[in-house]
C-alpha cells in the first residue's frame, strides 16, 4: 500500500494532488481530519476552548494562502509530491494518536500538531 492508499484508508474519497481541483480538495481534507481530531480530544479531556486549541481550529478550518497560493497552479515533480503526502500521512497519524491521549500529554500533542501544520506549510509553499 502506497501513501496515497494509506491516505485514502483514513479518509475516503481523498483525491491526491495530481490536479488544481484535486490539491485543493485534498488540501481540505487533510486540515479536516486534524481539526475533528483535536476537537474531539479537546472535548474528550474537558479542556473547553482554550485560545491555543482555537488557534489550532482556526488553522485546521481555513486554507492557508500563503502556503497554498503557489502550490495550487505549480508544476510539481512525483517527487516533491510524494514528500507532501509523507507530511499529510504523519500529520494524520499524529491526529489519531488523540483518540488516546492523556490529559498530561495533551499539550505536547498539541505542539506536535502544531509542528507538523508548520512542517506542510513550509513544504507546500517551497514546491
Amino acid at each position: 500500500m502506497d501513501v496515497s492508499d494509506a491516505l485514502r484508508a483514513r479518509i475516503p474519497g481523498f483525491p491526491g494532488y495530481a490536479n488544481e481541483m484535486g490539491r485543493r480538495l485534498s488540501d481540505e481534507m487533510i486540515r479536516s481530519y486534524v481539526g475533528e481530531a483535536v476537537a474531539d480530544a479537546s472535548a474528550r479531556l474537558d479542556r473547553g476552548m482554550s485560545d491555543r486549541v482555537g488557534a489550532l481550529l482556526m488553522r485546521a478550518g481555513f486554507i492557508n494562502q500563503a502556503a497554498f497560493g503557489h502550490f495550487e497552479y505549480a508544476k510539481v515533480t512525483d517527487e516533491a509530491l510524494a514528500r507532501l503526502l509523507a507530511s499529510d500521512f504523519a500529520l494524520c497519524a499524529l491526529a489519531d494518536r488523540g483518540k488516546a491521549v492523556s490529559a498530561s500529554d495533551f499539550d505536547t500533542w498539541i505542539t506536535r500538531i502544531e509542528t507538523g501544520f508548520d512542517a506542510r506549510d513550509t513544504l507546500m509553499a517551497s514546491l
